[in-house]
């Protein structure tokens, strides 16, 4: 039982010691998702459909483009990795963008 206590009230600690070091206002009014890489922030509208990339320092806007869905796909979600923002769509599908905001592809997700 002590160990558990001592386990308890080391974890406690651990979670009243972080804190809030900024906060940002959105880049837009319906964000669904929100990704960090390269330094950045990157934030997807669900309603506007842009995708910006944001200074996590300042909260300012680096770069936005369009996110060109297919008829009522909707975003849902964004994730980074290999230099490369992938955007989840309703419909299960993936888009994915250089940096520069091009189109580089696109895939289903089966899950």
């Amino acid at each position: 039982m002590k160990i558990l206590t001592m386990a308890v009230l080391a974890m406690a600690a651990a979670v009243s010691a972080q804190t809030v070091v900024a906060t940002l206002d959105a880049p837009d009014t319906n964000i669904s998702g929100l990704a960090y890489g390269n330094g950045c922030l990157w934030a997807v509208d669900g309603v506007t459909n842009y995708l910006h990339s944001v200074d996590p320092a300042t909260g300012s806007v680096l770069g936005s483009w369009y996110v060109a869905p297919v008829s009522g796909e909707t975003p849902t979600g964004c994730a980074f990795g290999n230099n490369t923002v992938y955007v989840g769509m309703t419909n299960a599908r993936v888009y994915m963008y250089n940096l520069s905001g091009v189109f580089q592809g696109d895939f289903t997700v089966n899950c």
